[in-house]
């Protein structure tokens, strides 16, 4: 027989299913939705709390807004994140650097502290205090420091080196002869007068000319109206074998020198133009 209420039992079945188009599982007595869902990555708000990574025993991370920060045991820490956050680190416990910045270098030294003298019988020069270089093994009765009369060590533009010999010839006031020196070798002064002895260029405070100073070493050279002796100086760390002006210039050319000019071969010209 046909219902005389067609539209009421329509009405009926569709609220009996509900909005979401869901069927009673009679075996249940539950519900089973039939929509369709589009699912999306959960987002979890950061806490700021840390966090263990057990991958990394010590090592904590920690989350925040801007970024991830992680860091370790031993002192190194790393920040990342989102632009115009800061960057900071620092290195392992025990390392070391050398740079050569705004007239500062770290290199083998920074004070005379930080040098000794190697000497033995074929040696006398300036290493870090902590090396301990093997002696040439030869045997004699005088070592190569007492007989050039070098008693210490010093540091020079971060290069440990022996201290400087007196060589300016142009102070020597007294009527002898200077001795007599083999190629490359200079006498030294007392000032006043010659010692008589005779040394190796490198160890002198000044030279005659370029000419003089040891492969690795730097000529530098005062210039003003009066007459100047040049210096032997050590390659500051960081350099090239033929240093400019931009690396070595703050570094050698010292008050009231300081215009920096480069001239051929491992030589600088400090200039004073009111001198």
């Amino acid at each position: 027989m046909r219902s005389p209420y067609p539209c009421l039992f329509i009405l009926a079945s569709l609220l009996a299913c509900g909005p979401g188009g869901s069927n009673t599982d009679a075996s249940t007595g539950g519900s089973t939705s039939t929509s369709a869902s589009t699912s999306s990555p959960a987002t979890t708000e950061p806490t700021g709390e840390p966090t263990t990574n057990p991958s990394e025993p010590g090592t904590t991370s920690t989350a925040s807004a801007t970024g991830t920060a992680t860091g370790t045991a031993t002192g190194t820490a790393t920040t990342t994140g989102e632009p115009g956050s800061t960057s900071t680190s620092t290195s392992e416990p025990g390392s070391t650097s050398a740079s050569s910045t705004g007239g500062t270098v770290l290199g083998q030294c920074e004070s005379d502290k930080d040098c000794k003298l190697q000497d033995d019988c074929c040696t006398c020069t300036g290493v870090p205090s902590d090396e301990n270089p093997v002696p040439c093994g030869l045997d004699c009765k005088q070592s190569k420091c007492s007989e050039l009369g070098i008693d210490a060590a010093v540091c020079r533009l971060g290069v440990c080196e022996t201290e400087r010999l007196q060589c300016d010839q142009t102070k020597v006031a007294c009527d002898a002869l200077p001795p007599i020196c083999p190629e490359g070798q200079l006498p030294t002064i007392t000032p006043a007068c010659w010692t008589g002895k005779c040394v190796p260029a490198e160890y002198c405070d000044v030279v005659p000319d370029c000419g003089f100073c040891p492969q690795g070493h730097l000529c530098v050279q005062n210039i003003d109206l009066g007459p100047t002796q040049p210096t032997c100086e050590p390659i500051p760390p960081g350099c090239s074998d033929d240093p400019d002006c931009a690396c070595a210039g703050d570094l050698v050319c010292k008050d009231p020198y300081k215009f920096c000019s480069e001239q051929k071969g491992p030589v600088i010209h400090c200039e004073c133009p009111n001198c």
